[in-house]
């Protein structure tokens, strides 16, 4: 047994109570350094964890600095994978984890649409793309992101998960020219938080986490904007569109995609908590019995429960 272990665990409940971080977050960081279950750390058995100054270095890294657990330990589960993450790339969250599933309700079993090309730009950690390569193993993924090592870390994670990915560093779609007219879908979560909010947010992200990455502009929606203006020149007709928004954003990006005039089945879908998080669409295709765009608001419900 390793009563100093044991001590120290209860010193860090009570400094994570005191310093307001979930328990859960000492829980998971103890789980990935040293590989104890949560149930553990319950009954509290006796235990030969070795040396805990890791761990505590670890901690007292977290508490001090407020860095993320996530980054701590270097990696992130995310749709049941294990994923690379360093300060270079966003945390992966838990509501994105739903734009796979948007994505895949969106299009039937036999739609042409699974064997295209499919573009997530600004990939970050390459999580998104990985997960369009699970649901789409007969489309070409291709991962676009402007920073270098952000595409380092999404190399590796599509390397780990045997993921076929082509991988291009670019200004959204500078350097991607050539693929003009051919892609089948376009996923994004891009930066969405106001620049004036920024230093409004937890340490934990402000300070840590790539800016960015987080950045959207003086609107929250300039990145946005970005992807509406220069997607009708990428997209095939008919072809997908579906980005992730902060709260409270879902009907201005509708907004802003009616004024463009380029698409049609204008959809918003929620997240776990209820929340508008995303905004689908397809590019208009003059082939549509009626040049009216379709515009509606979808309370989507995911294929699974949390």
């Amino acid at each position: 047994m390793s009563e100093t272990f044991w001590q120290w665990y209860e010193q860090a409940t009570t400094e994570a109570e005191r310093r307001q971080i979930p328990q859960h977050e000492l829980e998971w960081l103890i789980h990935s350094v040293l590989g104890i279950e949560k149930l553990q750390l319950r009954l509290k058995p006796p235990l030969n964890v070795g040396d805990v100054s890791k761990i505590k270095e670890l901690w007292q890294t977290r508490i001090s600095q407020r860095v993320p657990v996530q980054y701590l330990a270097g990696k992130v589960q995310w749709r049941g994978l294990e994923l690379e993450v360093d300060s270079a790339v966003l945390i992966p969250r838990p509501e994105t984890e739903l734009i796979i599933e948007v994505v895949n309700s969106l299009m039937s079993a036999s739609s042409p649409l699974r064997s295209g090309i499919w573009l997530d730009m600004g990939t970050g950690s390459g999580a998104i793309a990985i997960g369009l390569s699970q649901i789409l193993p007969s489309a070409q993924i291709y991962a676009v992101d402007i920073s270098a090592s952000a595409l380092s870390v999404a190399q590796r994670n599509a390397q780990k998960h045997q993921s076929q990915i082509s991988f291009y560093q670019s200004n959204w779609f500078s350097a991607i020219s050539h693929l003009r007219g051919q892609v089948s879908g376009i996923v994004s979560n891009p930066p969405y938080i106001p620049t004036a909010e920024i230093d409004r947010l937890a340490a934990e992200v402000k300070c840590h986490e790539p800016l960015l990455a987080l950045d959207g502009g003086r609107s929250g929606l300039e990145a946005v904007q970005t992807l509406i203006k220069e997607i009708p020149n990428f997209l095939i007709p008919n072809g997908l569109f579906v980005v992730e928004v902060m709260a409270g954003q879902a009907q201005k990006v509708i907004e802003m995609m009616q004024q463009a005039g380029d698409f049609q089945e204008l959809q918003i879908h929620r997240d776990y908590g209820g929340h508008e998080r995303f905004v689908s669409a397809r590019l208009y295709s003059r082939l549509a019995p009626t040049g009216r765009i379709k515009s509606s608001q979808a309370s989507w419900q995911p294929l699974y429960l949390r």
